[in-house]
């Protein structure tokens, strides 16, 4: 988004499908920007992104997750921020950065699974051998046979 008048459309489309926009801005330009969706005494982090590029001394991350946690935990009383699942690939850092910089912790639940016969013999199979696979879809059916079990 490159100007005010872009983040005000996109504010009234959100709100529309029940999403709050935040935004965090330098003069007229949005450096950072999040969407929230609340249910349940939930709150989703739809979605986050920061221009690094040009901004990052600003850490504008640092201050969007703030003022969202401040807002959503504290004057909501919302009891629970969930910024998504942890990718079977582990590409995302997000979880370790929220963990490290603003206290929150993991909340586990039980993953069910479930193969084709076939799957799961070749699975089971190559398990002993998964230090030697370099596939990262061979890997992430792996983790999930094992994290199942």
């Amino acid at each position: 988004m490159k100007s005010f008048e872009s983040w005000a459309r996109g504010m009234r489309n959100a709100a529309e499908r029940g999403e709050e926009f935040w935004g965090v801005f330098y003069g007229d330009a949005i450096i950072a920007y999040g969407v929230a969706k609340v249910y349940d005494g939930i709150v989703d982090l739809v979605t986050w992104k920061c221009n690094y590029e040009k901004y990052k001394n600003f850490y504008p991350s640092y201050g969007l997750v703030y003022k969202m946690t401040e807002y959503y935990l504290g004057k909501q009383g919302i009891k629970y921020l969930n910024d998504g699942n942890r990718s079977f690939t582990e590409h995302s850092y997000v979880q370790d950065f929220l963990i490290k910089k603003f206290g929150y912790r993991k909340a586990f639940t039980k993953l069910n699974v479930y193969f084709k016969w076939w799957l799961k013999l070749v699975i089971i199979l190559i398990v002993p051998f998964e230090k030697c696979v370099k596939n990262k879809v061979a890997l992430s059916f792996i983790r999930m046979y094992k994290w199942s079990r």
